[in-house]
């Protein structure tokens, strides 16, 4: 479990970027929502925490792609940070929790 004393970065940025998944598993299951109580308890929890990811700060730099044509391999390059409050951590592992929980009972 994520928890405020884990200050591992790589960790933190993994957080980070599920704000997009996050953003896009709610469109998909939002058709859904109607369709039975539970579903709609999953979406809404899900905007729930979609809230808590707009005080999530993404960086992404794109760096330029090195191709390497004797292996036919490319390796495309980037640079990513996530800033986020102690606060926001402690708040998101809470309601992961909660759903998660809620669905495997």
């Amino acid at each position: 479990m994520l928890t405020s004393e884990n200050k591992n970065r790589n960790i933190i940025n993994r957080l980070g970027e599920q704000k997009h998944p996050l953003n896009n598993l709610i469109e998909l299951l939002s058709p859904y929502y109607y369709k039975s109580k539970e579903l709609a308890w999953l979406i809404d929890a899900l905007v729930d925490l979609a809230y808590e990811f707009d005080g999530i700060i993404f960086n992404y730099s794109y760096e330029e792609s090195t191709v390497i044509p004797e292996q036919n391999l490319t390796l495309i390059k980037s640079n990513s940070n996530v800033i986020i409050s102690e606060y926001h951590i402690r708040t998101i592992a809470q309601k992961i929790s909660t759903i998660r929980n809620s669905i495997i009972q």
